[in-house]
């Protein structure tokens, strides 16, 4: 069974200013928990670093193989993912994707075929939807 971590990062707009990072896990049964959270005072590669060489020791990681991470692109994330991790395997979380894309591509039409696409489960259908987006955008 492949291991999945997805990492991420999100301030604190209370009293306690600064960012949590966090590392989520999943079982068997589709359920996600927590693994690990750290309060940093700013998101950037040193204390993803920090965050993720501390979460290799404690859950003994070694170079990441049988891993997937999922993340979005956080500062410093994907570098020290790389650093720490490089034989895993690196996804981006598709609703920060979707985030991304809706920010130049709006509509109805492009929010169903960008789902369908990151839902594809063939590389055929994959990119005859990735075509049909593009038609779409083209124009």
């Amino acid at each position: 069974m492949t291991r999945v971590i997805g990492l991420d990062g999100s301030f604190l707009k209370g009293q306690v200013k600064g960012e949590i990072l966090t590392a989520i896990g999943g079982d068997a049964d589709n359920h996600v928990y927590p693994i690990a959270c750290a309060v940093v005072n700013v998101e950037n590669k040193d204390n993803w670093t920090w965050f993720i060489d501390n979460l290799v020791a404690d859950l003994d990681l070694g170079a990441g193989n049988g891993l997937v991470v999922i993340s979005d692109q956080h500062k410093g994330l994907l570098q020290a993912v790389a650093d720490l991790f490089p034989n895993v395997e690196h996804i981006q979380c598709a609703r920060h994707i979707f985030a991304n894309f809706r920010k130049k591509f709006t509509g109805l039409e492009l929010k169903s075929l960008f789902w369908e696409a990151a839902m594809s489960i063939v590389e055929g259908d994959f990119l005859a939807t990735m075509e049909k987006i593009k038609k779409i955008t083209e124009t």
